[in-house]
């Protein structure tokens, strides 16, 4: 019998790579380059597959925002090589820089208490203070909530800009399910390169 324990896709946009330690985008923007013809076999017009490979296929995750930038930058050169009109389409690369972020519990329940209680669970509390060391974990950390993305939709349409006080707890709140929206998304390939730092260079924590 035919072979059909396999990835069933209708098309290249469903395809979603992701590197959780992307560094300065090697592997992202070779990755690129495969999807570029990928797309290009499927018949898609060439100035519309770099902004559907940015919007749909490739996700970067680092601790090291400089490396991220050259990531993003990387990205962006490609697809304006591929597409001289690319500068001025609204795209962003999808890379997500990980970084600390801490919550008082005060603050937090003054913010719950603005949005409604109902509006973030337990799994998504307890997630929120996931984020601490952020920048020693990175995408090691396993989000207790298993799904954000409909709060995060509902909590960004929410305004705080005529308050001081909740208008940074909301940003650090969106940070953070944003955040946990990345590591908690499946993909359908994962690629990085090995850590460099070897174990007596770990710090207790990360060990």
């Amino acid at each position: 019998t035919p072979e059909k324990d396999f990835l069933q896709l209708q098309s290249p946009e469903e395809i979603k790579i992701c590197d959780p330690a992307c560094g300065s985008g090697h592997m992202l923007v070779y990755a690129f380059e495969l999807l570029y013809s990928i797309y290009e076999e499927e018949g898609y017009e060439s100035s519309q597959i770099p902004q559907k490979i940015l919007e749909n296929n490739l996700y970067g995750i680092e601790i090291d925002s400089r490396a991220a930038q050259l990531s993003a930058f990387a990205l962006t050169m490609k697809a304006r090589d591929k597409d001289k009109r690319f500068f001025s389409r609204p795209v962003q690369p999808n890379i997500c820089v990980l970084e600390n972020i801490h919550f008082d519990k005060g603050e937090l329940k003054a913010y719950m208490d603005a949005v409604g209680r109902n509006m973030i669970n337990d799994e998504i509390y307890d997630t929120l203070f996931q984020f601490e060391e952020a920048n020693n974990f990175g995408s090691l950390i396993r989000p207790k909530a298993t799904d954000v993305s409909g709060v995060l939709k509902k909590l960004k349409d929410k305004d705080f800009s005529n308050d001081i006080f909740l208008s940074k707890v909301d940003e650090n709140v969106l940070k953070a399910l944003t955040f946990a929206d990345y590591l908690i998304s499946k993909y359908h390939i994962a690629i990085t390169n090995p850590p460099y730092m070897g174990n007596r260079s770990l710090n207790p924590r990360l060990k």
